[in-house]
């Protein structure tokens, strides 16, 4: 019988999944494990909202629910959140935010452009512009070639 749990344990220390467990590959076990409980709360405060409630309403607003996860710092509350608004608690393992959250953020997510970061534009390294250029030239020595072929067509000359 001993031998038996040794072979599962041995079948499961090989089938390690490779899936990243974690958004950011800095983070430890550690460090999500003490988020967690610095965001978990004994008494779960009167009138907070279950996440997946609130999903359900922005849905229906038509404002994507990533904009709302990325609001409240991230899948699991790793970062801090855009605004006190969307402050997390864990209660019994899931999320709740704020009632005014359904006021006063979807009023901030209307704004398409909250919460977005600029993207930083970055220059053309030669490599990178010298393919654009072999790429527009390409075509036009192709159309060129194509058209000085003229070789007659097999059917022509024949009478049907």
């Amino acid at each position: 019988m001993a031998e038996k749990s040794t072979a599962i344990a041995d079948k499961a220390k090989k089938k390690e999944s490779t899936r990243r467990k974690f958004r950011d590959e800095n983070w430890t076990e550690e460090q999500v494990i003490a988020r967690r409980a610095k965001l978990t709360v004994k008494e779960l405060p009167e009138g907070w909202i279950k996440l997946a409630h609130v999903a359900d309403v922005f849905r229906e607003k038509k404002i994507a629910v990533s904009r709302l996860v990325r609001a409240t710092g991230g899948d699991r509350g790793m970062y801090p959140p855009k605004d006190p608004v969307f402050r997390i608690v864990y209660f019994n393992g899931a999320r709740y935010l704020h009632p005014d959250v359904l006021t006063a953020g979807i009023s901030l997510m209307a704004d398409p452009n909250y919460g977005k970061v600029p993207r930083k534009k970055k220059a053309k390294t030669d490599k990178a512009a010298s393919k654009t250029s072999k790429k527009k030239a390409a075509p036009q020595a192709k159309k060129a070639t194509v058209k000085s072929v003229g070789r007659p067509s097999p059917l022509q000359g024949q009478k049907g």
